[in-house]
């Protein structure tokens, strides 16, 4: 029987989390068998290939695990997407879950869909299983839409990856794969793949549950800190895709708007998280700076004009960059996170 819906779990050392991740997932078994999901255990040192072997042996017809050896998050989903078979593919953290009810009417929902994006809502929870925040989608429920009439508005420019289940067939047709060997490679899921796709709608439910505030979390303020050259470098990974397309002269403008909202805004953010954070070098965000403009100046200079950078306030980036000194603003900014992180 064909698979309606394929489930990515990139799995590193997450024995506390696994279980109630793959516990969400079991629905009907009517469902059950159009769904399949591939745990994909990426060198794990703890019992998690283990507890995926263990649902595997219950539920043959749905759970497989891979074991691999360790290459990181990317290397995850490219071995996931070489091993799939459903019609749709979706991403789902090993510490993260779904609402079990929900997921149920979303399987039924995509066995009578043929969109190629399908959007859905998801909760922010903490250790507790607690809603600290909702994420709604500002489209009506199950209306198709097409992609060229939205991804360029300032939503898909913030759209983050617990929202969207892809048809798989866009991204084997496109070749796609991911960068492997580090870390923060979800922003990658976002990017060119959405390019891919020209249908999409919106399927009003609260599916995917995000856990926030773990220990050891790649958001993590210690971790990120650390990780700040890794995320340098995907973001010049992205610019240099972006920019070799505008020079072969893509003609799909549409597209090449899209990509640069998505990476304005993950610039935007880095900007913010490095110049706040005082324990990260200012030679490295200056470095980083010359660095976009080295690979596209264009790009470089529509950062401190573009609508987006004044939507979200970002104008202090100009600033910074002409007077090598940040305004009062980022100045109090810095105050609010020193005492934000003794509290």
């Amino acid at each position: 029987m064909e698979k309606i819906l394929s489930i990515i779990i990139p799995t590193y050392n997450m024995e506390k989390y696994l279980r109630k991740c793959l516990d969400s997932l079991i629905v009907s078994d009517e469902n059950m068998e159009n769904l399949e999901v591939l745990v994909i255990n990426d060198g794990s040192k703890d019992s998690s290939s283990q507890i995926g072997h263990e649902y595997e042996s219950k539920y043959p017809q749905t759970f497989r695990v891979i074991d691999k050896e360790n290459g990181n998050y990317g290397s995850c989903i490219n071995r996931g997407l070489k091993e799939a078979t459903g019609k749709y593919i979706k991403v789902l953290d090993a510490d993260d879950y779904f609402d079990s009810d929900v997921f149920e009417k979303y399987i039924s929902f995509l066995s009578s869909t043929d969109v190629d994006m399908i959007l859905t809502d998801y909760n922010e929870v903490n250790e507790e299983g607690e809603i600290t925040k909702k994420h709604l989608m500002p489209y009506n429920d199950k209306e198709q839409l097409y992609i060229n009439d939205y991804c360029t508005n300032k939503f898909f420019s913030e759209l983050q990856m617990h929202a969207v289940t892809y048809k798989r067939s866009l991204l084997i047709d496109n070749n796609y794969t991911q960068t492997t060997g580090v870390s923060y490679t979800d922003q990658e899921w976002m990017y060119l793949p959405i390019t891919y796709m020209k249908t999409f709608c919106h399927f009003i439910c609260f599916l995917y549950q995000y856990l926030v505030g773990r220990d050891g979390q790649t958001i993590d303020p210690k971790v990120t800190s650390k990780q700040v050259d890794v995320r340098f470098r995907l973001i010049y990974k992205r610019i240099k895709i972006y920019s070799d397309l505008v020079e072969k002269g893509e003609t799909d403008k549409i597209k090449i708007q899209f990509l640069q909202n998505r990476l304005l805004n993950s610039s935007y953010f880095m900007y913010k998280s490095t110049l706040i954070q005082d324990n990260i070098p200012m030679e490295m965000i200056r470095n980083f700076d010359e660095g976009l403009k080295k690979i596209d100046n264009n790009f470089y200079d529509e950062m401190s004009i573009s609508e987006l950078c004044k939507w979200k306030g970002y104008e202090f980036i100009g600033y910074w960059r002409k007077h090598k000194r940040l305004p009062f603003s980022v100045k109090l900014m810095k105050i609010f996170y020193k005492l934000k992180k003794r509290l």
